[in-house]
């Protein structure tokens, strides 16, 4: 029996599903897809593929629609993937080689935004891969995230350099578009009180991704004042300024950065994220 249930959130993916499917068959997993509400042929392509899929009604929270997903995994690991990536042939072999394992710790991919099969493109880390425990839940309304749970279970985390290819956020277009979601989304929950410094912090990286400067300042400084009084992301102190003294960098204002660099740095430079050491040297 196959140990890996692979969980997906979809909308109205007909136009990508097909290629991920196809370049995940060689893992033979258990797939589970939890539709929010498509209209095309999404369902009809994913019961094709043997996916168990579950009908949810959206309600702006991608961490509750993947807790969903996780629901119905019965496979003693969980590989999560969207409708948008694609699973690289090099990658299923040392993913299945984990699968084997007993699942005791969780795996972080390098994921990489590309559009020509992964000879370009950005990469960054994400945990992809952990073990089917229900505890081990996603939290966040946006840029969801499972790695809080983990640590409250004191799971550990192997940093690995397996490939996924994500094909959704080089088109300039698309990425203004879902950045306009997530800043809706993101935009209510502070609103109704929920935003604690992780929410502020996300709310302004999105204004400052769609050019709303004075917009993201606001929200970093309110992550910062939040994080000074003792909110739980404290990881967050040593990559707010660099978010605050970049705003200033791109209006020219080199003072104003300085400024920042003052004000918000720690003096010890042992903490320091790689964009503030940046800063510095600007």
């Amino acid at each position: 029996m196959n140990r890996i249930s692979l969980c997906m959130i979809v909308k109205n993916e007909a136009v990508n599903l097909p290629p991920l499917l196809e370049s995940i068959k060689p893992l033979g997993v258990e797939l589970v897809v939890v539709d929010t509400g498509s209209t095309d042929d999404t369902v009809a392509i994913a019961k094709a593929a043997g996916a168990k899929v579950v009908s949810w009604a959206w309600r702006s929270d991608f961490a509750a629609a993947r807790n969903v997903s996780l629901e119905h995994a019965t496979r003693p690991w969980v590989l999560w993937l969207d409708a948008d990536d694609r699973m690289p042939p090099e990658s299923v072999g040392r993913i299945l080689s984990i699968a084997a394992g007993e699942p005791e710790r969780a795996v972080s991919f390098l994921v990489k935004n590309t559009t020509d099969g992964g000879s370009t493109g950005s990469e960054f880390s994400q945990i992809r891969m952990f073990p089917n425990h229900p505890r081990l839940r996603f939290v966040g309304a946006v840029h969801e995230q499972v790695y809080p749970s983990l640590v409250a279970l004191g799971l550990p985390l192997d940093y690995t350099d397996i490939l996924v290819h994500h094909t959704g956020y080089t088109d300039p277009e698309t990425v203004k578009a879902k950045q306009a979601r997530n800043r809706s989304i993101l935009e209510k929950r502070v609103t109704q009180g929920e935003g604690g410094a992780i929410q502020w912090y996300q709310l302004a990286t999105t204004n400052q991704d769609l050019g709303e400067v004075d917009a993201a300042e606001k929200g970093f400084r309110k992550a910062l004042e939040l994080v000074r009084n003792g909110d739980p992301e404290q990881h967050l102190a040593s990559v707010l300024p660099s978010h605050l003294a970049a705003l200033k960098l791109a209006k020219d204002d080199v003072r104003g950065a300085y400024e920042v660099y003052k004000e918000t740095l720690d003096s010890d430079p042992a903490p320091w994220h790689p964009n503030q050491t940046s800063l510095v040297a600007q």
